[in-house]
């Protein structure tokens, strides 16, 4: 499988990978990037034979066009941490992803326009050979009845989008997981494998998080629950209540608390305690436990503790080593 992104308003490669050039005991980590006048780009890539994960941070001070060429039988399966991208697909509608929401296709040689607007995006990318998909899950008794086979092979001439849909927190934190072990360049390509596996299962049992319900949102409403995300995202280390937000964004408090998770795939408490998570791996690099502590809003440094430790299965001491 060949893979290839490229920026043609800068005349940049960002990334060219060729799986089936990689021996099938190899695994190849890397960091790919670049800078163009204010655009930034940086990235890591784990590529093996049977997959290749890429995890993309931009900061773009003017939209760009990401033209991403994909040959050989393949799925994709693209989360969008943070921002917003439309993607066009040759011959086939556009695809607005936004914060949160996981798009998973298929095809053979594919050619997407992925529009990337101005601002902060972060992305994960995971390519999967049919072959390995077939290969590896023919053994499970639920492969049959699976969801994503049953597209691919009952469908394939009528739709190569298999859906987009929100992520909820377990499946952010598999995600998670996958940037963490490929950021480890100790790692086996047995674990990584073993993640995909567990992704995969995931989304079998549970195939009523593949269903979009932001379509059933009234505009209006859709409007408020942007609003209150866009103040989670800028004071979410103050701990804004339920009750503030929705006077803030003038919404009850069930409605904002029913229709946020039906948006977004999680409620305001996981989502607040999920940034603050992601955002305390990056204060322990300088700071202290209890100064980390501090700083994210918490009023104690064991609740901080008790918090990470459910979140990470590890201690914020043990993840400063």
């Amino acid at each position: 499988m060949l893979l290839q992104s490229y920026y043609p308003e800068i005349d940049t490669v960002y990334y060219k990978i060729n799986l089936e050039g990689l021996q099938s005991n190899t695994s190849l980590p890397f960091h790919v990037g670049f800078k163009h006048l204010e655009n930034h780009i940086e990235g890591r890539v784990f590529a093996h034979q049977n997959f290749c994960i890429v995890h993309s941070k931009r900061n773009f001070k003017q939209q760009l066009l990401e033209q991403v060429s994909i040959k050989g039988a393949h799925i994709k399966i693209a989360y969008l941490k943070r921002g917003n991208i439309q993607i066009t697909r040759i011959n086939q509608d556009q695809n607005n992803i936004s914060h949160g929401k996981v798009h998973i296709g298929f095809g053979n040689i594919v050619e997407n326009a992925v529009h990337i607007p101005s601002g902060y995006s972060e992305s994960i990318l995971l390519f999967i050979p049919l072959d390995f998909f077939n290969s590896t899950l023919k053994k499970a008794s639920w492969y049959f009845e699976n969801d994503i086979y049953n597209h691919i092979y009952h469908h394939q001439k009528e739709d190569p989008e298999i859906g987009t849909f929100a992520a909820d927190v377990a499946l952010h934190k598999l995600f998670e997981e996958m940037i963490h072990l490929h950021e480890q360049r100790a790692l086996k390509a047995q674990f990584m494998e073993l993640k995909l596996q567990e992704l995969l299962l995931y989304l079998h049992e549970h195939p009523h998080i593949t269903t979009d319900r932001e379509a059933q949102i009234h505009p209006l409403i859709k409007e408020k629950l942007v609003q209150a995300k866009t103040y989670i995202d800028k004071y979410y280390m103050k701990t804004p209540t339920l009750k503030f937000l929705a006077r803030h964004i003038l919404l009850n408090e069930m409605q904002l608390k029913t229709e946020f998770k039906n948006l977004y795939g999680y409620t305001v408490r996981s989502y607040i305690i999920q940034l603050k998570m992601e955002k305390s791996l990056e204060l322990l690099k300088t700071y202290p436990v209890n100064e980390v502590s501090t700083r994210l809003g918490y009023r104690s440094t064991s609740h901080f503790i008790s918090t990470f430790k459910k979140y990470y299965g590890t201690t914020p001491a043990a993840a400063k080593l």
